[in-house]
């Protein structure tokens, strides 16, 4: 506060402040929920209505999906300050761009994404540039001299350091050539033997039973096209992946598990995810036969609720997903009929994203699809 009032010569209370950063928050959102996916479809900014430069046609359709931003179509944010508002809000605030429906019948491409192996980040030490670069006062030539030295061993260190570590990956995979993954139990192996053994053996690593997991199998396999290749076995991609989710194992862990690399579990992973996804844009609707008695039997069509469901995030990402739960979440919204199936899923919100908000945006959206109860 002390600092604004210097910086600004305005002096401002606590509340009005955050009034303010409420309300630019608020319309952000609004004015980036507006121009939503068509940001790469040749939309222009009009300096001379001051506004996007779009059709009544669009401004019409989109305004039924984000209704609070009416007073964007004859005053919108110039680009200018919509960049100083993305650096505002952008990663800490929740704006639904990874939300996905199967009910929309299209597969969102970013649940496909292999999973890169990141190196781990070692603790840095103290760097010695951040006393120089501190230090108050004016600098001398000989301090200037000493700092420009300090600059090239530094650099001279992270490049000997990276240096180093790809020299050692070059020995270990071209000259050493020490097999890694040599167990004697493959992860084939493994998943007969599951199969094979005591039901809750099954139940512990895969979350559901044997003849479920057989059925399952059996779906994905004549009618979504999950093919054992010369490499791996249909049985052992989907169970790396209900390993994965039923046990929340991390891409190392299965490594071992399964005998393979990193890359081979993510590979398989996104695959079986894939053939599951579309599996889900069959499943998750409504009976036709619901649908034509539900108008004279019931006064409501669904029960609908939702869930947080925990996150693995970058911790730079983190923000927008932690809510009142503390930890990162995804907000998932859920409508199941009165049979107790589900009929409409709604995932990839930000936990820090309000119920209502989520429910809105389903609703008005028509790309989700959303079951509309009959007029009257």
């Amino acid at each position: 506060m002390t600092s604004f009032e210097k910086e600004t010569g305005k002096a401002y209370t606590q509340r009005q402040l955050k009034n303010r950063w409420d309300a630019l928050k608020k319309g952000w959102k609004a004015w980036k929920k507006l121009k939503g996916e068509d940001t790469d479809t040749g939309l222009e900014w009009n300096p001379i209505k001051r506004t996007i430069d779009a059709s009544d046609d669009w401004w019409e359709s989109r305004l039924k999906v984000v209704p609070e931003a009416q007073k964007f179509r004859t005053s919108g944010i110039d680009p200018e300050f919509e960049g100083k508002l993305d650096q505002m809000f952008i990663g800490i605030v929740a704006i639904g761009d990874k939300a996905w429906a199967p009910s929309s019948r299209t597969l969102c491409s970013d649940f496909f994404e292999d999973v890169n192996n990141e190196i781990p980040k070692e603790n840095e030490e103290e760097n010695v540039m951040s006393i120089v670069k501190n230090s108050s006062g004016d600098e001398s030539d000989d301090e200037r001299e000493k700092k420009k030295i300090l600059q090239r061993m530094e650099c001279f260190n992270r490049l000997f350091f990276v240096v180093s570590f790809f020299l050692q990956l070059y020995y270990e995979k071209y000259i050493l050539k020490q097999p890694c993954m040599d167990s004697k139990q493959s992860g084939d192996t493994w998943i007969r033997e599951i199969l094979d053994g005591h039901e809750s053996r099954c139940m512990i690593n895969f979350r559901m039973f044997k003849i479920v997991f057989t059925s399952l199998l059996r779906v994905l396999e004549t009618r979504y096209n999950l093919q054992t290749s010369r490499n791996i076995s249909s049985s052992e991609m989907l169970g790396i992946s209900l390993y994965i989710l039923g046990t929340g194992a991390k891409v190392s862990q299965c490594r071992e598990r399964f005998q393979r690399s990193g890359s081979s579990i993510s590979r398989y992973f996104a695959i079986v995810l894939e053939k599951v996804s579309r599996m889900a844009i069959n499943l998750i609707a409504p009976e036709d036969f619901f649908l034509a008695q539900f108008p004279n039997k019931y006064d409501c069509i669904s029960a609908i609720d939702g869930t947080h469901i925990a996150a693995i995030l970058p911790p730079n990402k983190q923000i927008p997903y932690i809510g009142r739960k503390g930890i990162p979440t995804q907000n998932v919204r859920a409508v199941c009929d009165f049979n107790m199936c589900f009929t409409f899923v709604m995932a990839g919100w930000e936990g820090s994203a309000h119920d209502t908000r989520i429910f809105l945006d389903a609703i008005r959206d028509p790309k989700y699809k959303f079951l509309h109860p009959p007029n009257g």
